[in-house]
Order: structure tokens, then C-alpha cells, then sequence
């Protein structure tokens, strides 16, 4: 069952009118962590750590750890950095292709050992309240308020998705 954050930030997901890349990166931050954290939280709850980078919101990694850190999940942004120090140099390519050619069978042990390690503590938290607090605080006219300061290839992924009918509602 859905928290009632969980609802709302889920209720702003529904409103972002991305249809594209370039729609991504108009979005205010606020919004973005929106779309980030979203599909980072379905995929974690869906599949782990190894669904995050194995489908599209991987693309998007840095933006996810920029919004965990942002918001102050610290428990979930050091999850994902020590998921990502397990990638060649400690960068998880920002190509699903190129992760997936990255994701060798030492990493994906690597991957699962972290998830046994960590995914309990992450299932019984809520990244949401933060999260909506974030948006609430962050909102126009903040000085935060800016766009188009990060990109990534995650929001023309999902869009395919949808367009291949995918729901696009993580």
C-alpha cells in the first residue's frame, strides 16, 4: 500500500509532460528528482539494484544519486554509490548497451551481494516524504527553480516505452 507522499509524488509524476529528452531537461529540478526517483523506486522495489542499471533509469544514475543526496537519503544514495563502485572505474556506463556489457558476472555477484546487504533496510523505508518535501520547499520562483542543468537519455527511453504501450506510470 502506498504512503500518502508516495500518492502524491506519484500524482506529480502523472502531471510531467515529458515527451522527449529535450522535455526532460525543461523540467525545474524538483520535478526531474520527481521523474528520477519515481522509476528508481519502482525498479529497486521491482527488481533491485540490478533492474536499476540493467533497464533506462540506469542511463540516468547520476541524476538519481544527485537526487538522493539532495534530498537527503543518504542510506539510499550510499547504496547506489557503492552499486556504481562496482562498475569499471566506478562509472556504470550512461548507455543501457554499454552497461549491459559492463554487467559481467563478477559485477552482477557484486550487485547481489550488495542487494543482500542493503535492500531490507531500503524496502522498509519511504524515499517519498523527503522527496515531497523537497518538491513543496523547492517550488516556482525558488532559486533552485532552474532547468536544464543535467541530461539524460532516460526520458526518450521511457517515452519509447510508452509509445510501445507501456503505461510510463512507475
Amino acid at each position: 500500500m502506498e504512503s500518502v507522499a508516495e500518492e502524491e509524488c506519484r500524482r506529480i509524476f502523472l502531471q510531467l509532460k515529458v515527451c522527449s529528452e529535450e522535455d526532460y531537461r525543461r523540467l525545474p529540478r524538483r520535478d526531474r528528482y520527481v521523474f528520477d526517483l519515481r522509476w528508481f523506486d519502482v525498479e529497486v522495489k521491482n527488481g533491485g539494484i540490478r533492474q536499476v542499471f540493467g533497464n533506462a533509469i540506469g542511463d540516468h544514475w547520476p541524476g538519481v544519486l544527485e537526487a538522493l543526496r539532495d534530498i537527503g537519503e543518504d542510506s539510499a544514495a550510499e547504496m547506489m554509490e557503492a552499486a556504481c563502485s562496482l562498475f569499471p572505474e566506478g562509472r556504470p556506463s550512461l548507455d543501457q548497451d554499454g552497461r549491459w556489457e559492463q554487467m559481467t558476472e563478477p559485477i552482477i555477484d557484486a550487485l547481489i551481494e550488495l542487494e543482500d546487504a542493503r535492500l531490507d533496510s531500503y524496502y522498509r523505508g519511504d524515499i517519498h516524504p523527503k522527496l515531497l518535501e523537497y518538491w513543496n520547499r523547492h517550488g516556482p520562483g525558488h532559486q533552485d527553480e532552474e532547468r536544464g542543468d543535467r541530461a539524460s537519455g532516460m526520458a526518450d527511453q521511457q517515452t519509447r516505452t510508452t509509445a510501445r504501450g507501456g503505461t510510463g506510470d512507475p
